[in-house]
């Protein structure tokens, strides 16, 4: 039996990788041809390392993707959003489990996606809470978008002037995860508790939606006008969400204030 042989010179082996948009195996495969400690590997061995390689290297281009796309970055505490530099105490009802188990993600992948709500004063680190969240999401590659209470009413109420209501509201719900900071700051319009409820209707049981804000959950009622949209809000997110409630003074006090 002949034995099989490679026509094929190094540098085409990568040009070729390049052309079926295998990057980051080409560019792996380039380091290995050059490094004398990859010769001695079975050809199973240096096509696992390429093809580990290559889905890390997708993986990580996919997380930076949604990243960019989120609206995250802008946030203040973008830099601060991780783990290891949250302050966890029972005083401020943060455990590190919870934050983990959140990061994890696995309530925005189940089957049927639970939901979040954050409350607490201001300063007391929610929107820290939800980028660390958000940016755990993206690093899975999963869909995220940030946003405001009142810019989404803003986008809301001119996506209704000019009748694209429906479309502004499929854009949103192409993201797995729709982060809502900052709920119940600003008074409601009259017909925003309608529009809510049909951006949560079709979000329900098919993506998770995250809202934080200032007020209590037990205030929702009143602010959202004691209508039948305010029923139907509360039973779509309380009955599917877990409730993160964070207590004590504002983080900001902490700071030192820079001289000038």
């Amino acid at each position: 039996m002949n034995k099989a042989v490679n026509m094929l010179s190094p540098k085409q082996i990568v040009q070729i990788l390049k052309t079926m948009k295998l990057s980051g195996m080409a560019q792996k495969y380039e380091q290995m041809h050059s490094e004398p400690s990859y010769q001695h590997l079975s050809v199973d061995e240096m096509l696992g390392i390429l093809v580990d390689y290559e889905s890390r290297t997708r993986g990580a281009k996919r997380a930076q993707r949604c990243l960019s796309r989120s609206g995250m970055i802008p946030q203040e505490p973008f830099n601060q959003a991780f783990i290891e530099l949250g302050i966890y105490n029972s005083a401020r009802g943060l455990k590190r489990e919870v934050v983990c188990k959140l990061a994890s993600c696995s309530w925005i992948e189940d089957i049927e996606p639970y939901n979040l709500v954050v409350t607490g004063a201001s300063g007391t680190g929610k929107t820290w809470l939800l980028l660390v969240v958000g940016k755990a999401a993206c690093e899975k590659g999963i869909p995220v978008r940030y946003t405001r209470f009142s810019k989404l009413m803003e986008e809301m109420e001119d996506a209704r002037e000019h009748k694209q209501l429906a479309s502004y509201r499929n854009r949103l719900n192409r993201n797995k995860l729709l982060i809502i900071d900052d709920f119940g700051v600003d008074p409601m319009p009259a017909d925003m508790a309608s529009n809510l409820l049909t951006l949560l209707e079709e979000r329900y049981c098919h993506a998770s939606t995250v809202l934080a804000g200032q007020m209590s959950t037990d205030l929702w009622h009143e602010y959202l006008g004691h209508s039948r949209s305010a029923d139907a809000i509360l039973d779509r997110v309380l009955n599917s969400s877990y409730i993160v409630e964070l207590r004590g003074p504002s983080l900001r006090e902490n700071k030192a204030r820079r001289e000038l």
